[in-house]
């Protein structure tokens, strides 16, 4: 099978005929095409290139506006999330003060078993609460 490609190879058209095929590639990353096309597509339709600077200048202003959008969602977004977490932790903060003052009470009162079980539940609870949240955090980013 080897002895038999050099001899394909001889018998090309393009060897005998002494032509070479020479290919050119170009790639364009701009939304306009480049000045030769777009001197050439006037020719064909004259206002063809006022027309094309014009779409591409629109497009331009729509992606524009969709970012500044994007980024007020996001920065709302932002604002909610610092809320909600300026409050929860107010509410906690609140709810320990409040749990506190509660066994603190029953211990004035004379109460202790009473004090210490609702302390022994608070601490219960707030432990809950965070390992809680902390399994959430670690899993929204593992998402």
């Amino acid at each position: 099978m080897s002895d038999k490609l050099p001899e394909q190879q001889s018998n090309s058209p393009q060897k005998q005929s002494g032509q070479v095929l020479v290919t050119e590639t170009s790639v364009n990353f701009s939304p306009l095409p480049p000045a030769q096309e777009l001197e050439r597509l006037n020719q064909i339709q004259p206002g063809i290139v006022e027309r094309i600077l014009r779409m591409a200048e629109l497009e331009q202003e729509i992606r524009h506006e969709h970012t500044r959008e994007v980024l007020q969602l996001e920065k709302r977004n932002l604002q909610s999330l610092n809320f909600n977490i300026r409050l929860s932790l107010f509410l906690g903060f609140g709810s320990v003060l409040v749990s506190t003052g509660m066994c603190g009470y029953f211990a004035y009162l004379g109460n202790i078993e009473a004090a210490a079980d609702a302390a022994k539940w608070v601490i219960v609870s707030l432990a809950a609460v965070f390992i809680t949240g902390r399994f959430l955090q670690y899993k929204r980013k593992g998402e």
